[in-house]
């Protein structure tokens, strides 16, 4: 597939445990790819499957994540982000703009 890459940011991927790699924010997928020295994996989420985003403040391994959650109830959690907010806002853009809402309609948490 062939991916129109908007934002990029280095993070990890928490499961049982944190595997590093670059989340990828595309017009309608955010997608996580994990790093060359770690086992091959690629994460594509649709934007329009996901039910909520919300900012953690903590997971078990890694302080200040963002939480997704799709309407399957998988939920997926991006940690160690250089400028988290920042990332945050972008993504909950982005899925306002996919699912043709109004700026601002992702309840976004305050921590």
């Amino acid at each position: 597939k062939q991916w129109y890459q908007r934002r990029v940011r280095g993070c990890s991927l928490v499961r049982k445990v944190p595997v590093r790699g670059r989340v990828f924010l595309s017009e309608h997928y955010l997608c996580f790819k994990t790093s060359p020295l770690s086992p091959n994996r690629l994460v594509v989420i649709p934007l329009l499957s996901v039910e909520s985003l919300n900012k953690d403040r903590s997971t078990l391994v890694v302080y200040y994540s963002i939480k997704v959650t799709t309407r399957d109830q998988r939920a997926f959690h991006f940690a160690g982000f250089y400028l988290r907010d920042d990332f945050y806002t972008k993504v909950c853009a982005q899925f306002d703009k996919c699912h043709g809402l109004s700026q601002g309609s992702v309840e976004q948490s305050p921590t």
